[in-house]
Order: structure tokens, then sequence, then C-alpha cells
């Protein structure tokens, strides 16, 4: 430890003081004399300031001095924020918000600072409340000058929804390379909208988007696509209409997808077809929106029925899918759907379970299978087991993919899973007795 240079010291200060706080800081200055003038002459280190109900005013005043005129990380609680005794600590910070590299604060505070004072140096941004910062926020500075150059703006995260465009031309460049929305369950949102947010922002990475009521447009969207080429990952939950967004993206690099639970709410003259995952399904299998990359799919109480053959023909084109997360009652057994082509167990020992796609196994790179459904048969998944599982010495087809090392679900109805456990690496029953039991081994 005492041969590391002290920009190596520093940066591993910083990471502990953003997990435990700039009460770690003191107690490093005791361990010995080199630590103690690292942190002493480190002013970003005491840039990190979290602003809490219980956090002392004066101690956090101290701080700031240390912190000079180092980039800030600031942490404004929605507590602290109305309590008086902090005023004086939220008026520095607010005079010093051209400091500001990543904030997390209430839309109240960000309310009182200034767009163009800040435009230039805020890399992330997280708003903890609903609440639009006001026109005042996004005016130019006190000599009238408007910001230059490209916002430096790259992590955006809020809470509510605003008609208001101002906030898209500015919290929206295209440099920003994650963003999540959270509208909230008494906004409708019209999907034109959020696709013209997205359309602004063609270098976005992680795309998030919860507690989200969409207004049923479809007559109006035409052949409207939003090309992002740089997004892997992407998660809606609690969306009304997840295919109503999804069928007019196309993410070809897409690595992680995880869709649901989808919200149960229909508008009146609703288009019941986007009820299902079918037509973003379908979409996502034309050439130009098929993600080949992606490695780890989660669907989770979003799907109807009639969507697994349509999954079905999904997976067929995903050749380095490694994770498949099914926890949904549509994959309830039934005798009715029991070919490849309609029963997700049956295309996973079939050899030819990729023939609307790649050809030969479905997802052939699989390594985890993980699916809630008290109705699946365990002997449905230990066929998948006998062909796939990564320990099988039973001949299972030509070329049977033996990559598949975990499963996951509730497999205990009908039996033990001893057989699954001797044929994997992991093989868990998810309900609660098997959980207990495990925890109490």
């Amino acid at each position: 430890m005492d041969n590391l240079p002290p920009e190596i010291l520093a940066t591993a200060f910083e990471i502990e003081v953003l997990t435990w706080g700039i009460p770690f800081l003191p107690a490093v200055c005791l361990v010995c004399r080199e630590w103690n003038v690292v942190v002493q002459n480190t002013p970003h280190l005491w840039g990190i300031v979290q602003v809490t109900k219980s956090s002392d005013p004066n101690r956090l005043l101290d701080q700031m001095v240390k912190a000079k005129d180092a980039p800030l990380t600031v942490y404004i609680s929605p507590l602290a924020a109305d309590m008086t005794s902090k005023t004086p600590v939220l008026a520095v910070l607010i005079r010093r918000c051209s400091k500001w590299a990543r904030a997390s604060v209430p839309s109240e505070v960000l309310r009182q600072c200034q767009w163009s004072e800040m435009c230039n140096t805020l890399e992330e941004l997280q708003l903890l409340t609903p609440g639009f910062p006001g026109e005042n926020f996004f005016k130019p500075s006190e000599n009238g000058d408007l910001p230059s150059g490209t916002p430096a703006l790259r992590v955006l995260s809020m809470a509510g929804w605003y008609m208001d465009g101002t906030w898209t031309n500015h919290l929206l460049p295209p440099s920003l390379q994650q963003i999540c929305l959270t509208p909230g369950f008494d906004k409708k949102i019209p999907v034109l909208a959020m696709l013209d947010q997205l359309s602004r922002t063609p270098n976005t990475r992680t795309i998030e988007f919860r507690q989200v009521v969409y207004q049923n447009q479809t007559a109006d969207l035409g052949s409207k696509v939003v090309h992002l080429d740089r997004s892997i990952s992407l998660e809606l939950s609690f969306v009304n209409y997840p295919s109503l967004l999804l069928s007019y993206i196309a993410c070809p690099s897409l690595r992680i997808m995880d869709v649901g639970p989808r919200l149960h709410y229909e508008p009146a003259g609703h288009d019941t077809s986007f009820k299902t995952l079918t037509p973003f399904l379908s979409q996502w299998c034309q050439l130009g929106f098929i993600p080949t990359s992606l490695h780890t799919l989660e669907l989770y109480q979003c799907m109807q029925p009639s969507d697994i053959p349509y999954l079905i023909r999904f997976l067929a084109k995903l050749p380095n899918l490694i994770v498949l997360v099914l926890n949904d009652n549509a994959l309830d057994d039934s005798p009715e759907r029991n070919t490849d082509e309609d029963n997700i167990f049956k295309a996973l020992v079939s050899s030819e379970g990729a023939r609307s796609g790649i050809g030969g196994w479905l997802c052939p790179s699989l390594v985890a299978f993980q699916f809630e459904n008290i109705d699946i048969r365990l002997q449905d998944l230990l066929a998948v087991a006998r062909v796939r599982g990564c320990n099988s010495s039973r001949v299972g087809g030509m070329g049977a993919p033996r990559t598949l090392r975990k499963v996951n679900g509730l497999m205990c109805s009908e039996g033990t899973t001893e057989e699954a456990q001797e044929l994997l690496e992991e093989a868990f029953c998810g309900c609660w007795g098997c959980a207990l039991d495990m925890a109490s081994k």
C-alpha cells in the first residue's frame, strides 16, 4: 500500500466516500501520514457533499471550504431541502452550481439554479421529486449570454412528466448516454412525445422507462421508427403498452432487455393488440431490428398466451442469448400448446427449434434459464436438462448444445429436483418452502 501512487489512493478514497459518505475521510487520515497528506491535498474528495436530515450544517460548510474550486458531487435529500437549519448550506451549493458535476437533488432546489451556469459542467442529474424546474431555470445568464458548446450532461434520471418542450431541448442533448424517466401513474403520455424524446438522444446506451401510461395513438404514428443503434440496455416496467413503444424503436446493438410487469390500464378506445407483445416481437424479427448481440432477456408478467409462438420466433433470431428469464402466467402448461412452435420447452429440446431464424437449436448459447410458474411440469424441465444440461451424458440430437448450467423456478410441485441438480451445475426451486430449507442448511 505504501508504494501506491497518490492518484490511485485518491481514486480508491473517492469510491469509499461515495459508498460510505464523508465520515470515511477522518478515519483514513488517522491511518498514516501519507494517507493524511493525500486526503488533505485532494479537494475533490471533500467535494462529495451529502445533505441529509441528520447532516451537521457547520461540518458541511467546513467541508465545502476544503473542496475549494473542485467539481462537486451533490446529494440533497427531499427532507433536508425543507429544513431551515440547512438553508445556509443550500445557499452555498446553489451559488456554486457552476461546479456541480453530479447532482441528485429535489426539483425545488434545481429550480433555484440556472442551466446556463451548469450546462457545461453537469454530467449527471437525478431529480428526486416531481416538478418542472421552470422557465427561469433555462433563461440566459445575467449578462444575457446563452450557453455555448455541447452540454456536458451524460446521465439523466427524473420523475414526473411535462408537455413543455423547454426541458427536452436542454436536458436531452445528443450526448446523453443514460436516461431514466418515471412519469408516474397520474400522467397520460402521448407515445409520439416519448418517441420524439428518444429521437433527440440517438447516442443513448441505457434506457429505463417506469410507471408509464401511454395514450393509444397508433393512427398518427405511421411508419415512424426511432433508430437507437448504440443502445445496449433497455428496461420497461409498469408500462401499460410496452409494444406500443417497442414497435417503433430499433435497437440492433441491444445486449440486455427487461420488460414488465405490464401496467393493466387501458384507456377508452384502445387498440387491444398492443396489450400483447406480438406487435413488438414480430417487428423485432425483421431485418434492421434484430438484436443479434442480446445476451439477457427478462419478461415479467407482460405476455399473453398468444405471444408464445412469436416469442419462440424471436428467440430463434438470438444466437448469443445467455440468460432467459420468463416469469409470466402466459407460460401455464396447456395441452393445446404441445409443439416446438408454441411451447417454449418443446422448442428448447428440438434440434429444429430455431428453424424460423438462424436454424438448428433455439438459443444455442443459453446458460441460465429462470421461470416462476407453478403450472410448469417438472418433466418438461428435466427434458430440457437431459438434452442441454452441461453435465448430461445423454444423446439429445445432433449437435445438441450442452451449455445450460443454471435453472431456477417453481419445480417441486411434482417431486424433487435431484435429477436436475445432477444434470446442471445449479438447479434451484424458487418456492418459499425450498428457499427456507436452503437457508436453514
